[in-house]
């Protein structure tokens, strides 16, 4: 009999290859990504399957994707139980997470046509030569990389940090559409791999303690993230990436000094860079105000204890801030900036609110005890996934489909706090006196 860890880590793998296969039941009919003839067969078996049958496909979305992520919380729990810490270069878990999203590399970006944008705009730079943040897709219509963008009568709506990351995988993808596709998927799998190493890295700055196996899971195992960062292609963790590494870096400066000034301003370099990817990192600007007034504090009190009265005293009030600061303020950091990056997704501009962005919010939960703000990113996180399915089923956004999916994403989450309140809610008056009553 196989051990329970691994049959979900198997029932894992299994639903991220029916997602991938039930991926491509959305590909346009304009889309041809291999000429080969068993890739054609199965492409028009899916086509007639599921691409005309928008009923049956967003069935097995929905069952599909509600399955993966109750064995999602399945396999958080059972590491939760086990307590085992996670090291930055463990090769067996490594390699078991890595075979377990493997099916999503070779997914077809269903639920989005980001990538064939940001593949165009880097081809507009290379090989057209102009200014794809001046110049739109629709001027090149003659281009057959056209036929299956979506917004080509817009400019590239991204930062040009983002532009000048998205020529590295044009540039590997030699120029070929297939190559250059999977090129931008291992990108993004190389930005998976960036937030693992700058998580564990803040984890020994922050608490000075190796993360929980269990609360890495809760966001690099999340159904959600797997399929918007290697599913769907979104560039989101390339913006989170910069500013991680900016937050980390600052932090761990002792004093502002002379030696200060180069880390300083290679950590605002990184947050100005992720700026240039997306503004909403603007975001986080009040968490690095927050470690620029603590660093400024400290810098002074040590300045005035030089040539203080009572320098023992400066001392103590430098360790006590210093203490306070270690124990206190940066362990709730990550909350904060979970918090922060939540509010863009209310704007106007993320339909309130574009799955996809959750990610921001995600990325910090391996440092959050698993408390009510963390849980409630989790039923987010189900409903995001739950989002797409009135637009899988309409095969677009005229109608209800916009309202529908507002619904959809806010519905359980309101379900979730009433719960929450009631649970925290005392006991009514006339309850508690009876309780009185029966206990005499």
């Amino acid at each position: 009999m196989r051990r329970p860890s691994n049959i979900l880590i198997y029932a894992y793998f299994a639903c991220g290859l029916l997602y991938a296969l039930l991926s491509y039941g959305l590909v346009d009919p304009n889309l041809v990504l291999i000429n080969h003839p068993i890739y054609w067969q199965f492409q028009t078996w899916m086509w007639q399957t599921f691409y005309h049958n928008s009923l049956l496909l967003t069935q097995m979305y929905l069952l599909v994707t509600t399955a993966w992520f109750v064995i999602f919380i399945f396999l958080v729990v059972m590491l939760r139980r086990q307590g085992q810490a996670s090291a930055f270069f463990q090769p067996k878990i490594l390699g078991c997470y890595l075979i377990m999203i493997f099916p999503l590399f070779f997914a077809y970006n269903a639920l989005s046509h980001d990538v064939f944008n940001y593949i165009f705009n880097a081809k507009m730079v290379i090989v057209y030569g102009v200014d794809p943040h001046q110049e739109v897709a629709l001027a090149y219509a003659d281009d057959d990389w056209t036929r299956f963008m979506h917004n080509t009568h817009t400019p590239a709506p991204y930062g040009y940090g983002w532009t000048a990351l998205s020529l590295l995988p044009f540039i590997v993808g030699g120029g070929k559409f297939i190559t250059t596709w999977l090129a931008f998927r291992l990108f993004n799998l190389v930005s998976l791999g960036l937030i693992w190493w700058l998580i564990h890295r803040a984890a020994r700055s922050w608490t000075g303690k190796p993360i929980p196996l269990w609360r890495l899971a809760l966001f690099f195992l999340n159904p959600l993230m797997v399929i918007e960062v290697l599913g769907n292609v979104h560039n989101d963790l390339w913006m989170m990436a910069p500013a991680l590494a900016s937050l980390v870096i600052i932090s761990e400066l002792k004093i502002f000094n002379r030696r200060a000034i180069w880390p300083l301003l290679i950590g605002i370099g990184l947050f100005i860079f992720s700026v240039s990817i997306k503004f909403a990192t603007l975001a986080l600007l009040p968490v690095m105000i927050v470690i620029f007034l603590e660093k400024t504090v400290l810098t002074n009190i040590i300045q005035r204890s030089q040539i203080g009265r009572w320098p023992s005293v400066s001392e103590k009030l430098r360790t006590i801030l210093t203490d306070w600061f270690d124990r206190k303020l940066l362990t709730k950091l990550p909350l904060f900036a979970s918090v922060l990056m939540f509010l863009p997704l209310l704007t106007v501009r993320s339909q309130q609110f574009h799955p996809w962005y959750l990610l921001w919010s995600l990325v910090w939960l391996p440092f959050m005890r698993l408390g009510r703000w963390s849980q409630l990113l989790m039923v987010f996180s189900l409903s995001s996934l739950w989002r797409y399915s009135p637009w899988i089923l309409a095969g677009n956004f005229e109608g209800q489909v916009l309202w529908l999916q507002r619904l959809i994403t806010w519905f359980p989450a309101s379900l979730y706090l009433l719960y929450m309140f009631y649970k925290k809610s005392p006991p009514p008056r006339i309850m508690s006196q009876n309780l009185k009553i029966q206990n005499r």
